[in-house]
């Protein structure tokens, strides 16, 4: 006789929160210790319905008690700036400040880009940094950040970025009256090396050879586009329009509009067709495929992602580590196009110093920027 016991857990396909077991009520818990909420039905598609109506107030209700409670601590800390410590008030202002922060030149909204990548940093590095979890904000010294900020000497570029979030932060403190002086402002920029490298049309093609055909495809799309991965990643077959992709530059807010040639649209048209080979319906070209993990499926990969394979075919190709990166995909596209076609801004950069530095090549040399060719 088989053993009785309660009954298995089936919610894996339900939102957080939304519990259905056989024989009862559909409920909704959000955390241990929370009253249920009797949804008064076993239908799970009727249950996932009640609770899309239900999550909008409980969520607005739970982010405004957040920001409250947040918005509190930054109140105490101009009262006693010794009560909250430099951890705390990263925090704080990372929920509340963050989300409209705005860039310092021009007074735009930071791109989605940055604001991501604030937040992370905060809560992976700031926040657990463990004398920042004693230290007072009022206390922060110059010596207390560079400390901090030492772990990436060696690599420039983060250090900087990393710096540069401080001391947007710790700005903060400043115009609260907390801080004197912004302890990021005493430390110096580390200096990055420029990169040069310019990647020859048989290295490219030997190195995109060994990539699964769907992440080759999306190389050959920066190519072609000449933009940041980031932004040629995420575009939607709605900025497909009259023979131009248009978006905006994430970094710049630039609008682009590229001219739909022949090679871009065999290439969006290959990405259309293998999406539909695996029975995928997303408004992405560039999408994970039936390989990936369930919640994946159909969302546009990353450039983390596409980075790493390429670095793979890079060491699968023979070439040292570091020899190419997928960076130099886009200096290479705008480089050839400079050489074939003379003067142009295909890249969107609003200074000539940045239009000179995607540059890799000085004439005369003979290139053109097309796959057929190179292929």
């Amino acid at each position: 006789m088989p053993l009785m016991g309660r009954p298995r857990k089936t919610n894996r396909d339900l939102p957080h929160g939304l519990f259905c077991y056989p024989g009862r009520n559909c409920f909704i818990q959000m955390y241990e210790g929370m009253p249920r909420i009797n949804l008064k039905t076993r239908d799970r598609a009727e249950a996932k319905r009640l609770y899309a109506e239900w999550w909008p107030t409980w969520n607005q209700a739970r982010m405004q008690k957040s920001a409250e409670q947040l918005a509190s601590k930054l109140i105490a800390a101009v009262k006693d700036p010794e009560g909250i410590k430099v951890s705390e008030y990263a925090k704080a202002w990372r929920e509340i400040h963050l989300p409209t922060l705005l860039k310092k030149k021009d007074g735009k909204p930071i791109s989605d880009g940055t604001r991501d990548d604030y937040d992370r940093m905060i809560r992976r590095q700031v926040e657990p940094y463990e004398p920042f979890t004693t230290i007072p904000i009022a206390g922060l010294k110059v010596v207390h950040l560079k400390q901090f900020l030492s772990k990436w000497i060696g690599s420039p570029n983060f250090y900087n970025y990393m710096l540069s979030l401080c001391s947007r932060f710790l700005q903060y403190a400043v115009d609260e009256g907390i801080l004197d002086t912004n302890p990021a402002s005493e430390i110096e920029r580390r200096t990055v090396a420029k990169r040069d490298t310019y990647m020859p049309d048989a290295d490219y093609v030997s190195i995109t050879g060994l990539m699964a055909e769907r992440d080759a495809r999306a190389c050959d799309l920066l190519f072609l586009i000449s933009h940041n991965p980031q932004d040629v990643l995420k575009l939607r077959e709605e900025q497909v329009v009259n023979g131009l992709v248009k978006f905006t530059r994430g970094k710049t807010g630039v609008d682009m509009e590229i001219e739909i040639d022949d090679q871009i649209e065999l290439t969006l048209q290959w990405l259309r067709d293998w999406k539909a080979s695996q029975d995928i319906v997303s408004p992405y070209f560039v999408v994970y495929g039936k390989d990936s993990k369930r919640r994946f499926i159909g969302r546009p990969i990353s450039t983390a992602y596409l980075s790493r394979r390429f670095t793979d075919a890079v060491r699968t190709a023979n070439f040292a580590d570091g020899t190419y990166t997928l960076r130099d995909v886009r200096p290479k596209a705008l480089s050839d196009e400079f050489v074939a076609g003379g003067e142009n801004n295909k890249g969107g950069h609003k200074t000539e110093e940045m239009k000179r530095h995607y540059r890799r090549v000085k004439l005369p040399y003979r290139a053109k920027n097309n796959l057929r060719v190179l292929r």
